[in-house]
């Protein structure tokens, strides 16, 4: 009965240990490595963008590809032949996640709209899933282990929708009290003393 009630699983997700990292901007998320050569998004192939989804293909950066019947081939390297895949406009790719691509991020319990947030990628080869500490505060996260879930959107209205509608920039103010919703808090505060305290 747990195993059928309680227990969901769901594609093109991932969930993981969050780290601080002051360096990468708050409307940014690094996504471990070894995640995002697993997790794909779909292209469809255009005449604008035959010349870049070709490239991406020949540098093994693709993991399957639909042609113009609905026929998907694997272009997993130990899986598909040697002989080089030539695209043409209307044909599917699902290509790996890679810089500036948006997730959805949450930290479950999601307590208020603010605990999903629209973030950018960032490939690291780290092993968690780093985020800047300022954004602590609407997701209700902090570095004692917590764990934040990505969801990769996707279709191209998916991934559109999240940036017009879920995106840090989108979130300043708190729709509850009207108040900034990033604010440095305890560590940060003591630090920013520490550092400009006169001797």
């Amino acid at each position: 009965m747990k195993s059928l009630c309680i227990s969901k699983s769901s594609s093109f997700s991932c969930r993981g240990v969050i780290t601080g990292d002051p360096y990468i901007p708050m409307n940014v998320v690094g996504v471990p490595d070894e995640v995002a050569r697993r997790m794909s998004v779909q292209e469809r192939v255009t005449d604008y963008n035959i010349a870049q989804l070709q490239g991406m293909m020949d540098r093994g950066l693709c993991l399957t590809h639909e042609d113009a019947n609905s026929i998907t081939h694997s272009l997993d390297v130990g899986k598909a032949n040697k002989k080089r895949t030539i695209l043409k406009v209307g044909e599917t790719v699902n290509r790996r996640i890679l810089d500036g691509d948006a997730v959805f991020v949450n930290r479950p319990p999601s307590t208020d709209k603010h605990s999903v947030q629209a973030m950018y990628v960032r490939v690291h080869t780290d092993h968690t899933i780093k985020i800047n500490p300022l954004i602590c505060g609407p997701l209700g996260a902090d570095f004692d282990g917590d764990c934040v879930h990505i969801f990769f959107p996707r279709s191209v209205s998916a991934r559109a929708e999240a940036i017009e509608l879920f995106t840090v920039e989108k979130q300043l103010v708190s729709s509850h009290n009207a108040k900034l919703n990033f604010q440095l808090k305890n560590d940060c505060l003591l630090a920013l003393k520490k550092m400009s305290a006169r001797k």
